[in-house]
């Protein structure tokens, strides 16, 4: 079956230590990308909906962890301090933050809502916005997705620095039940711009 031969060819390269995180994630996604538009041309050799769907969140699975154990250098999560501070531009976005407000942020933060995620929003958010710096990714799915946040109340503010942000506002969005949430959905690609000057 077709399908044995894409979950096959996603194992190879997700256990291959050669490759980067970056590069394991972009090569599952061509795959997967091309068995999607053979499926939307008609070919049935991928098994039902439920197959295809069994297969998505076994990737999503090994996924996850490929992106957390990249941007925490380990299995152990860092703090979203730790994470804003290996990068420049968010480092002196977010330096005028006083340590109590850290502390809060960080309480939110809930590592466990990534198995909520499935395979796209992991591939959407990781390998379109994510930080990446040496084909490793910069944070791991939470942290990118509080950044983002934060950055999406600064720009739509227009505030000069993280010290005007309403942190109940941050903490309101965070917590909602969409992983990717609609305000931040139309924000990524002016963050993502952001980020890359």
């Amino acid at each position: 079956m077709a399908l044995q031969n894409i979950e096959t060819q996603c194992s190879i390269l997700l256990d291959d230590e050669t490759l980067s995180p970056v590069e394991k994630l972009t090569g599952v996604n061509t795959i997967i990308t091309k068995m999607f538009s053979k499926k939307e041309l008609g070919d049935e050799s991928f098994g039902t909906d439920e197959d295809v769907t069994n297969l998505l969140t076994e990737l999503a699975n090994k996924i996850r962890l490929i992106i957390r154990h990249s941007a925490w250098e380990g299995t152990e999560p860092t703090t979203f301090k730790t994470a804003v501070s290996k990068h420049e531009i968010p480092k002196k976005l977010l330096a005028e933050l006083e340590d109590t407000k850290w502390e809060m942020i960080e309480s939110w933060i809930n590592h466990d809502r990534d198995t909520n995620w499935n395979y796209l929003n992991l591939m959407q958010l990781n390998l379109l916005y994510n930080w990446k710096v040496n084909n490793q990714f910069g944070m791991s799915p939470q942290h990118y997705r509080m950044y983002a946040i934060l950055l999406t109340i600064m720009k739509q503010n227009k505030f000069n620095d993280a010290t005007q942000i309403n942190l109940v506002d941050v903490k309101n969005i965070y917590k909602s039940e969409q992983q990717i949430p609609m305000m931040i959905q139309r924000m990524l690609n002016k963050v993502h711009i952001h980020i890359q000057s």
